[in-house]
This record gives structure tokens, sequence and C-alpha cells, in this order.
């Protein structure tokens, strides 16, 4: 195994670079955050038979009793006071007034609105890392093409998420294993999603076509006669940038706050700790649509480099010299 694998983590700058010179990429995280919220709306009152703020201030009790007991003794938490049993009783008013059957259809609909969105981001990738910028719309008509596929992308995640629940349950080796065929799982895929938008492959076939677009990203930054095992591989490259850096920190920042605020909740109002709770949730919803556009442009234009030979204007082929290095011994051991 050459040495010169082992490298630190590279940040891809001409990631942000590119985003930052087409900010239609990071509209389509925030839209399906905004169609979500309008589904909500619109469902509301067939999921609940009872208003947004009396199911608010029941989650926010619930919550602030959850938090409180987190501070006291066991002894403490054994008995069972009067705000405990009003919490009780709201919660099961809550349950009395939902109708789960539309509260499923909901989250049918959401996942269907987050699968097309991941769909029309990587589309909208794909045409900026082959110099072809596309409009808004271009994305999803992308996606609803290739829906089919990614409706079954989204089974197959699912089984691979029941599957390792499972084996998460298994007692003492099982958290351990669960992480590591995660870890592999994550690598082996890592091009499913642009490999279907690319090329349309039925779910299946697209695991297949990710883990030939890694040997293709070695063998184009190391040569064909690299010893470079896929197996053994981690992903090098990450996406970064100044907003993405400082939502982070902030995120940090907020989870500091929420925990010394936990910490001293004996001596502090339970409304702090949801409002920053609440901040924290707001944050990390901008993150993720960073890490969505940001990500999918660095998987496009590792994807078009290996198969199809050109990059966009600006970015070189030296820069993708780490883009997957060298694993740690758990991935030795599976082989992933």
């Amino acid at each position: 195994m050459s040495s010169s694998l082992r490298v630190r983590r590279k940040s891809a700058t001409f990631v942000w670079d590119m985003v930052r010179d087409d900010f239609t990429l990071l509209a389509y995280p925030f839209i399906r955050i905004a169609a979500a919220i309008v589904l909500l709306v619109a469902m509301w009152s067939l999921i609940f038979d009872m208003s947004a703020m009396q199911v608010g201030d029941t989650l926010r009790d619930a919550g602030g009793a959850a938090l409180a007991e987190a501070g006291e003794s066991n002894s403490q938490q054994a008995r069972e006071t009067p705000q405990d049993q009003k919490v009780q009783r709201e919660l099961g008013a809550l349950f009395e007034h939902t109708h789960f059957g539309y509260l499923l259809l909901f989250f049918v609909a959401n996942a269907l609105i987050g699968v097309i969105s991941i769909g029309a981001v990587n589309a909208a990738a794909l045409a900026i890392a082959r110099d072809d910028r596309r409009g808004l719309v271009y994305g999803y008509a992308q996606a609803i093409l290739r829906l089919p596929q990614l409706l079954g992308w989204w089974a197959v995640t699912m089984v691979v998420g029941v599957v390792l629940g499972m084996l998460e349950r298994i007692r003492f080796a099982g958290p351990i294993i669960a992480i590591l065929v995660g870890a592999a799982w994550s690598v082996l895929t890592f091009f499913s999603i642009t490999s279907i938008m690319a090329t349309g492959v039925n779910p299946i076939s697209a695991v297949g076509r990710s883990k030939k677009t890694i040997g293709d990203c070695i063998h184009k930054a190391r040569g064909p006669q690299s010893d470079v095992d896929w197996r053994t591989l981690r992903i090098g490259l990450r996406a970064g940038g100044p907003l993405l850096m400082i939502s982070s920190l902030l995120a940090i920042g907020c989870l500091v706050m929420l925990f010394l605020d936990i910490k001293f909740i004996h001596d502090g109002s339970p409304a702090v700790t949801a409002g920053l709770f609440g901040g924290f949730l707001v944050v990390m919803i901008v993150n993720g649509a960073f890490l969505a556009a940001l990500g999918a442009v660095l998987k496009a234009v590792l994807y078009v480099w290996a198969e199809e030979g050109s990059l966009p204007a600006g970015v070189k082929d030296d820069e993708f010299e780490n883009a997957f290095v060298e694993g740690g011994v758990g991935a030795k051991m599976l082989g992933a």
C-alpha cells in the first residue's frame, strides 16, 4: 500500500467556489424545507383535532418535564409530582386527538418531497460539473424523470437502515458491527445517487457503478497500476466554505449552551432550554442545506472527472489526488 495515501482529509475548496457562483443549488434544500412546512400546514387539521398552539404547549411541557428529571436523583424521579400527572394527561389527550393514518400519510408525502429534492440538487450539480448550467426547473424535471429509480434507492436505504438497527441490538459487539458496516456502506454507495441521476440505472446497479467510479477515481489519480484496494478506503475530500464553517461553529455554540442549560436546569427555566433547542434546530437546518448542495457538487465533479474525462473550468486534476485515502483498521477488518 502506498505510503502517500496516509494523508489527512483535504478540503476541496473548488466546491464552495462553484456553489458561490450559482446559488441555485442552495435553493433546492430551502425549497424542500418550505414544501415540508406547507405540507404540514395543509394537513394539520387532518392530523390533529387541536390547534398548533395546544400541541406546542403539550410538547413543551413534556420536554420541560423530561429535562427537569434529567437533573434529579433516582429517588426524586420515582416520585410522581402534580406536574408529571398534568403532562401525562396532556400527552394522553394529544394521542386521542391525533389521526395516525393521516400522520403516516404526511411522513410518506414528506419523504417523497425529500427524494425529489435530493434528485434535483444532484441533477443540477451534474449540469454544473459539465459546465452546462441550467435553471432551477431543470433539476426537478430530471428528478421526476428518474423518480422510479430514486424511490427504489430510497427503499434500499430503508432496508439497510432496518438491518443496521437489528445489528445494533446484538449484545456487546452489535453497536460496533453496525458502525463498521454503516461506514462501509457509506463509502461503497458514495456515488449511487449521482450514478442514478447521470445514467438512470436501477438502485442495485447504482451500487456497482458507485464502486466502479471509486476505482476509476483511484486509477486516474494514482495511475492504472495502483495497488489501492477500494475495500480499504475512506472518503478523503470534504466540502468546505466560509458559510459552512460559520454555521458549523454556530451549531457547536448552540450545543454548548444547550448542555449548560440542561446541567443547571434546577437554576434555570425549561423555556430557555426549549428556545435554545429551537435555535439549534434552525441552525442545523441551514447547515444541512449547505451540506446537501456542497456534497452534491463534490460527488458530481468527481463523477464527471472519473467517468466522462472532463472538469469544470478552474478545477485541476491534482486536486483529486486525495479523493479517497486508506481507511483504518476497522475498514480493513470488514473489507470496506
